[in-house]
Formats: structure tokens, C-alpha cells, sequence
């Protein structure tokens, strides 16, 4: 007579001398095989022998532990614990939900609840699930599957691959490098601190749970968060959007028009294909955009972007002063950023309405001061440069460059012999010492236009004009056939 009362009780059958067959539904008294004739009250737990057993529990919850031998198990009702140990067992969890346990086979095990018949687990022996919702693996590296149903997949220790299936799942690797497969909005991934290297692969837009360290997006997945971590964070040949959050990350864009942001700590972004968003965020970032028209968020004076000749046309967007490297072609400053400077590229320079520096240096550059007090340098090459509102400082360089002059207060800088140069005013303009050209703007504006002592050519707009050469000989006075001009070649002050 074994009578459990109060609390979780054990009938334990391990030193049997033959399987034993136990019933927890039987009221009274019953054969058991090779532990005699027993009658159990308030039993919830039986432990098998080594040899071939028969388990059924009843209503409640049970624990049913087959132990060596080849086992049936049957649950019956309630959520219930079940183990068949070693040997080829029938494992029925019956009603509720119920879990299989491996945790005590000598090596990893492969088991998936969506298979229906006999599947080889490995170290466990050749097992049939019936009934089965959650799952426990061994101390190695196991493989653990889901159905269609809410499973509870856990690895224990050991490097574990753990792929909850369609329904809204729980996987927990513990300790050891596991990898994880997602599919559901509902999954949900958890490891503790110092677990090991874990890696999601998902096939929809997924966030990094805490303690789990790489992502990996397939199929119609189009967005990945990491953590605090150190995260690798892989996209698809889709248009991702990646976010590293905390920590030192690496994100990789793979194909598609990308936006990547590191977020803070010192990260590696990587757009390769496709026209890329990169954005480092605080810390010291290093981006590759790859092939692409990609651009790139600068707003830390230790980010650099990088490019190769032939990757397309790039732009940094920067709100501190940069300077671009060497294959990026585009520079905008933002916010307080007041320097902005080229390579030997062709670039675009875009200032703030603060009061700027931009430097294009090599190239045939376009600088762009807007507002602000501005002071450009054009460098070697044909640049273009426009000083727009403020006390504008304007230096071509060598090449023939043009001014775009709008304010008063915007001059042009040249030195002789430094190239062909051409003013293009929109107000009333005095050509400074060894720029050739003054065209005013398109338009009917009455403009006055001054030439200098070198020969000049004056050209016109649609409104009346009054254009002066000063006093060279040879001068080219122009406007268009509809102006009504006035031309001088000289001028009494």
C-alpha cells in the first residue's frame, strides 16, 4: 500500500528486477509486474525501472519517468512531465499541455513534435510523441522542433538549434552557442547573461530579446533590432531596415535600398548592394556603403564613411564639421556644423546658414554656402560657387570657375592666370581683378554691370542694362536681341 497524502508524491520502481506496469487511475489494488501486487493513493509521480515499463497517470498533473528499457508513457489528463529515458519509447501526453524530457540522454538528441510516428532522437533512442506540446533537451547539442501549436522548446546546456514551428513559441537554449529559428510575431527567444553566442534567424521583422547576440533576416523579413550586446545584424536582398541600439554592432544591409543605424558604441555598418542609409550614431563608426547612391548620417566627429571608385555617388549628411574620404562625393552640413571639406572627387558642398568654410580642393566642385558669412575655396578644377545670403568670401582656384553671386556683399577671388572665370549676378555687379566674364542672370531685371582692366566679356539680360568695360581696348559687350542696353568701354569715377 502506498499512500502519497499531501504534496507531490513518487512511487519509485528504479531497483524492480523487471518492468512494471502502473496505473494512477486504478483505485486499489493492482499487478505491477515485477514489483508485486501495490495499491496507490495520492501517488502524482512514478519512476519506471531499467527494463520495459508500462506508465499511465490519471486527472492531474503527473510525472512519469521511464527510465531505461522501452517505455509507455501515458499521461492521460492534466499537464503533465514525462521522461522515457533510454530505449525506444511511447511517449502520450494525453489532454493539457504536456513535456517531454530528454534531459537525462548520454548524447544531443533530434526531436520534432510535428512529426507523427517513430522518429530516431539519437541519444535517446527511437521515440513516438504523441500529444506532446514542450519540450527539454539533454546536456549536448540537441535539435528541438514545434508544430502548429504554443510550444515551450528548452536546450539546457550544449549548442542547440531550437525552431519553434508556426505557432507562437517560448525558446530557451541555455547555456551554449544556440541558434534559433522564428517565424511567428508571437515567438519569443530568452537566454540568460553569459549563455554564449546565440543567433536568431527570422523570417519576419524581429527584435533581439536580452543576453541573445546575432540576427540573422531571411525571406520577408524587413526590419532587425539588436540590444545591448555586441550584435551582428544580417539583412536580406529586400530593403531592410537594421538597428544596433547599444553596444559595438555589426550590421550588414546585403541587397535592397537599406537603412541601417548603428546607434551608440563604435559600429561597422555595411550597405553593400543597393542605394544604402547608413547612420553610425554616437560612438567611433566605420560605414561601407558598397554599390549604391548611399548616404551617409554623420553627427560624430570620429564616423567615416568609405566608399571605392565606381560605387555610385555618395553623400554624407554631417552635423559636425567633416571631411569627406577619398570616392564620396557629396557633402551637407547640418545643425552647428560650420566646415565642410572634398577630396579629389567632383563634390557637392552644401553649407548651413551658419557661417561656413568649405573647401572642395581638387575636383570640379560645387559649393554651396546659403546663409551665414561664408568662406569658399573652389581648389584645382572648374568649380561652381555660391555664396547665397551674408559677407561671402569667394575663391575659385585654379580652372574656370563660376561665381553665382545674389548678395551685395558676395565677392569673387581670383589670382591671374588662374583659368577663364565667369561671375553670374542676379543685382548689380563690379568684376574683381582677373575674372574674365559678368553675365547677369536670366530675367528683366535693369542691371548695371562693371567690367575690370582686362579684356571682359559682358553679357546681358532681358532687362535695360548698362554694362562698362572700363578701359581696354579689346572688349566683348553682349545682350540678348530683345535688351535695350547701354555699353561702355569706359567709365569716368
Amino acid at each position: 500500500m502506498l499512500t502519497g497524502g499531501e504534496g507531490v508524491d513518487i512511487a519509485d520502481y528504479s531497483t524492480a528486477s523487471a518492468g512494471v506496469t502502473v496505473n494512477l487511475t486504478v483505485a486499489g489494488a493492482q499487478t505491477t509486474g515485477g514489483a508485486g501486487t501495490d495499491t496507490l493513493s495520492g501517488i502524482e509521480s512514478i519512476n519506471g525501472s531499467i527494463f520495459a515499463d508500462a506508465l499511465t497517470g490519471n486527472e492531474g498533473a503527473n510525472s512519469l519517468f521511464g527510465m531505461e528499457g522501452a517505455d509507455t508513457l501515458h499521461a492521460a489528463g492534466g499537464d503533465d512531465f514525462l521522461s522515457g529515458g533510454a530505449g525506444d519509447d511511447l511517449i502520450d501526453g494525453g489532454s493539457g499541455t504536456d513535456t517531454a524530457s530528454y534531459t537525462g540522454s548520454v548524447s544531443g538528441v533530434t526531436v520534432s513534435l510535428a512529426k507523427a510516428g517513430a522518429q530516431v532522437t539519437g541519444g535517446a533512442g527511437t521515440d513516438t510523441l504523441i500529444g506532446i506540446e514542450n519540450l527539454i533537451g539533454s546536456s549536448y547539442g540537441d535539435a528541438l522542433t514545434g508544430n502548429s501549436l504554443a510550444n515551450t522548446l528548452t536546450g539546457n546546456a550544449g549548442d542547440d538549434t531550437i525552431d519553434g514551428g508556426a505557432g507562437a513559441d517560448l525558446m530557451v537554449g541555455g547555456t551554449g552557442d544556440d541558434l534559433y529559428y522564428v517565424d511567428n510575431a508571437g515567438d519569443v527567444v530568452s537566454e540568460n547573461a553569459g549563455g554564449g553566442i546565440d543567433e536568431v534567424r527570422s523570417t519576419i521583422s524581429f527584435t533581439l530579446s536580452a543576453n541573445v547576440e546575432n540576427l540573422r533576416l531571411s525571406g520577408a523579413a524587413t526590419s532587425g533590432t539588436g540590444n545591448a550586446l555586441d550584435n551582428i545584424i544580417r539583412g536580406t536582398d529586400a530593403a531592410n531596415s537594421l538597428y544596433g541600439l547599444d553596444g559595438a554592432d555589426r550590421l550588414y544591409g546585403n541587397g535592397g535600398d537599406d537603412t541601417i543605424e548603428g546607434g551608440a558604441g563604435d559600429d561597422y555598418l555595411f550597405g553593400n548592394l543597393g542605394n544604402d542609409t547608413l547612420n553610425g550614431g554616437a560612438g567611433y563608426d566605420r560605414m561601407y556603403g558598397g554599390v549604391g547612391d548611399d548616404t551617409y548620417i554623420v553627427n560624430d566627429a570620429d564616423d567615416y564613411a568609405y566608399e571605392l571608385a565606381g560605387e555610385g555617388n555618395d553623400r554624407v549628411v554631417a552635423s559636425v564639421d567633416h571631411q569627406l574620404r577619398s570616392d564620396v562625393e557629396d557633402l551637407t552640413l547640418t545643425g552647428t556644423a560650420a566646415i565642410g571639406e572634398g577630396n579629389a572627387s567632383a563634390n557637392v558642398i552644401v553649407g548651413t546658414d551658419l557661417a561656413n568654410k568649405l573647401y572642395g580642393y581638387d575636383g570640379n566642385d560645387v559649393l554651396v554656402g546659403n546663409g551665414g558669412d561664408d568662406y569658399l575655396l573652389g581648389g584645382a578644377g572648374n568649380d561652381q560657387l555660391t555664396g547665397g545670403a551674408g559677407y561671402d568670401r569667394n575663391y575659385g582656384g585654379t580652372g574656370d570657375d563660376t561665381y553665382i553671386v545674389t548678395d551685395l556683399t558676395d565677392y569673387a577671388y581670383e589670382n591671374a592666370g588662374e583659368g577663364y572665370d565667369t561671375v553670374i549676378a542676379s543685382l548689380n555687379h563690379q568684376l574683381r581683378a582677373n575674372i574674365e566674364q559678368l553675365v547677369l542672370a536670366t530675367g528683366t531685371a535693369d542691371l548695371r554691370g562693371f567690367g575690370t582692366d582686362i579684356d571682359n566679356s559682358l553679357v546681358g539680360n532681358s532687362g535695360d542694362n548698362l554694362l562698362y568695360g572700363r578701359g581696354v581696348a579689346t572688349r566683348s559687350l553682349a545682350m540678348p536681341a530683345t535688351t535695350s542696353c547701354t555699353a561702355t568701354t569706359a567709365m569716368t569715377r
